[in-house]
């Protein structure tokens, strides 16, 4: 956690993520246990992620337009470990690039500021709330996961300040 950018009109902290992508694919998350639910049950959830960057929507190139949110809920822990060649894959498909493979996409990482200036205006923006499902675990809970994914080649960064789940029983 830190504090939110200064220049921000509004006050407060947000789970700072940032990650230089030398690979051509970075993805960096984020997890939690949330239990209390009835194990081996579906459950119809929907999530919603509120974020800020300094990424204008104006902006065609750069890590804003090619910097997607994806977020998720399984029974099993999500896990990155490395094959041979010390290369890390996750054990869930969330998808390779900016594709959603089995989880949400939220959409890229601008802010919803107008123009393309250069970086340092921050603005926080807020998903629409998407559906999912998620079946529980033996112990009645669930992992759900948010992080971005990146095929822009340097370093991006995002204040993460909300994280909404709803589950419907």
């Amino acid at each position: 956690m830190r504090p939110l950018p200064t220049s921000l009109s509004i006050p407060g902290n947000g789970q700072y993520e940032s990650g230089n992508n030398v690979s051509g694919n970075l993805f960096i998350f984020h997890k939690a246990y949330r239990s209390g639910l009835q194990p081996i049950t579906t459950y119809h959830i929907s999530l919603q992620v509120s974020y800020v960057t300094n990424y204008h929507s104006g902006c065609t190139t750069g890590p804003g337009p090619n910097v997607v949110i994806k977020a998720g809920a399984v029974g099993i822990d999500p896990v990155a470990s490395p094959d041979q060649q010390g290369v890390y894959h996750m054990n869930i498909d969330k998808g390779v690039g900016t594709d959603g493979g089995d989880f949400l996409q939220f959409g890229d990482i601008r802010n919803g500021l107008s123009g393309c200036p250069a970086t340092g205006t921050y603005a926080e923006r807020t998903t629409a709330r998407l559906p999912m499902t998620v079946t529980t675990d033996g112990l009645g809970g669930f992992f759900m996961f948010f992080g971005t994914q990146s095929i822009f080649a340097g370093v991006h960064e995002i204040y993460i300040t909300n994280l909404r789940l709803r589950i419907t029983f």
